[in-house]
């Protein structure tokens, strides 16, 4: 059955036109899997339709030809090579036609008919063999014998697994054994052991091969990739590879200064105040923050003060104030 005169690609692969190259990929992929005669064997309405996709994503698969299509539509290779801004009916063009073998038809070879001319074409090898290497693993356009061209082995596709941790576990590193699901594998379930390299942050992707999905027709697995989420602390938030930590100080301690126990994630350590110090000051206490991944670097600790005044004074508390307000301060 053949199809109606061309539609718009688009239409053809059930998207808008202001669609991304990624869904105008995925869309491609759903219909070709659908249309493909090795799914619908025997079924002339199916094959069309193939062809009629593959035709379309080979246009809109790329930004330029995209870009001439959206202009001048399905004619748009007869303005190939024309000024910016021309505009159909400004001058002069070319044009071709082609039509296949069958009754009373002839057989083209696309691969002379754009030899040497245009923007690349290398021929109707090309762009069948091009395309369905891409989606199918078929290599070598099409076979000297045989419907379709050969099948190739192809890796399986990449899993994702998404861990949280926490804080310490990034500082520090750590081990983590985690089990996951294959989507269509009888239900079965893996586990296996992630190292957590120290100084991982949120976003961080680790990768653990041969974990994805097996591969087609003997092509290897795919890969697993763990990516890191780190939760949130209640003392610590990270900045780059700096830890930040906020301590609160007395009045006098800020006055007078002080040595202070501040938080670390090895532990609590000293640091000195120094006299005046004010609210929101900041202290770098270098090499306590995260290591830097492969680097012998680690970022620093930031401890930023906060004068904490108090809500209720005892009268002891209150004769000092007033004693300071009579001195200036």
């Amino acid at each position: 059955m053949k199809l109606p005169s061309k539609r718009d690609y688009y239409e053809v692969l059930g998207v808008s036109r202001n669609a991304s190259q990624d869904e105008i990929k995925k869309a491609f992929r759903r219909k070709a899997r659908q249309y493909h005669p090795d799914v619908n064997p025997n079924n002339p309405e199916a094959e069309e339709k193939f062809k009629e996709i593959n035709e379309a994503y080979e246009v809109l698969k790329d930004p330029k030809t995209r870009q001439q299509y959206d202009k001048f539509g399905h004619d748009f290779k007869k303005y190939e090579g024309v000024p910016p801004g021309w505009q159909p009916g400004a001058g002069p063009g070319f044009h071709y036609t082609w039509t296949s073998t069958g009754p009373g038809g002839v057989k083209i070879s696309f691969e002379d008919f754009f030899k040497g001319k245009g923007r690349g074409f290398g021929g109707f090898d090309d762009i069948f063999g091009d395309l369905f290497s891409d989606i199918f693993n078929v290599g070598g356009g099409i076979p000297k014998s045989g419907k379709y061209a050969r099948k190739r082995p192809r890796a399986g596709d990449d899993l994702k697994y998404v861990l949280e941790i926490s804080i310490e576990d990034a500082y520090r590193g750590a081990v983590k054994q985690i089990t996951f699901q294959k989507p269509g594998i009888n239900g079965s379930t893996r586990t296996v052991k992630i190292r957590i390299p120290p100084g991982v942050k949120t976003g961080t992707k680790l990768r653990v091969p041969g974990e994805g999905m097996p591969g087609i027709r003997g092509g290897p697995p795919g890969d697993l990739y763990v990516e890191i989420v780190v939760r949130p602390h209640k003392i610590f938030k990270r900045e780059n590879d700096d830890l930040i930590a906020q301590v609160h100080i007395k009045p006098s301690q800020a006055l007078l200064g002080a040595k202070i126990p501040v938080p670390s994630l090895d532990g609590h350590i000293k640091l000195t105040i120094p006299p005046g110090t004010q609210s929101g000051a900041k202290f770098r206490i270098p090499n306590k923050g995260f290591p830097k991944i492969n680097t012998n670097q680690r970022g620093n600790l930031i401890i930023q003060t906060k004068i904490v005044i108090p809500k209720r004074l005892t009268s002891e508390q209150r004769r000092v104030a007033e004693q300071l307000r009579n001195v200036g301060l």
